[in-house]
């Protein structure tokens, strides 16, 4: 929660430039969470973050945005930025922030992230956040790494997957509802 507000972390690649379909699935998804009342938290402001800010910004949602030491926000009204020191503290801040996850496809960052927020929500010390894998591809991918990591049906749950940022939302709507 972040304001008394269901909040929603909108993670994925942050090369620029984004593969297009990327970038207009993270502007759609941004533009629905924020449409839906929720806020949008990304992990710096490039990339999938970039992108749903604009989103977000388009259905006047409110966002925040947690950045590196030294960098900048996206100019984005109803937004507010917090600074955390590294890529871990960067995202060990957006879960405490977040009251759910949805991360998009593109890159190894995308998939790194995936890992290690399933990892650490399967810790006792670790926040469980439902995470939404958004985009083409996340299913055989996550079949995959959950069998050879043996991991049973009650640790595969924590990911659902949608393929657009319509059916995401609804699909995170019944974990998280927004406020």
């Amino acid at each position: 929660m972040f304001n008394n507000k269901a909040t929603i972390a909108v993670l994925g690649p942050t090369q620029d430039p984004l593969k297009p379909d990327v970038g207009q699935l993270a502007r759609d998804l941004g533009y629905t969470l924020g449409d839906a009342g929720y806020t949008i938290v990304t992990l710096g402001n490039q990339g999938v973050s970039e992108h749903a800010i604009q989103g977000a910004v388009r259905a006047n949602g409110a966002t925040v945005q947690v950045l590196a030491t030294g960098e900048t926000a996206v100019e984005a009204s109803q937004s507010t930025a917090i600074e955390a020191p590294s890529s871990f503290g960067r995202l060990e801040a957006v879960l405490k922030i977040a009251d759910g996850v949805m991360v998009l496809p593109g890159d190894l960052e995308a998939l790194a992230i995936v890992l290690q927020i399933w990892s650490y929500g399967l810790t006792r010390q670790g926040p469980y956040r439902q995470v939404v894998l958004t985009g083409p591809g996340w299913s055989e991918i996550v079949t995959n790494l959950a069998s050879a990591a043996g991991l049973d049906a009650r640790e595969r749950a924590m990911l659902t997957f949608a393929e657009n940022a319509a059916s995401g939302v609804e699909s995170l709507r019944y974990f998280v509802p927004p406020a």
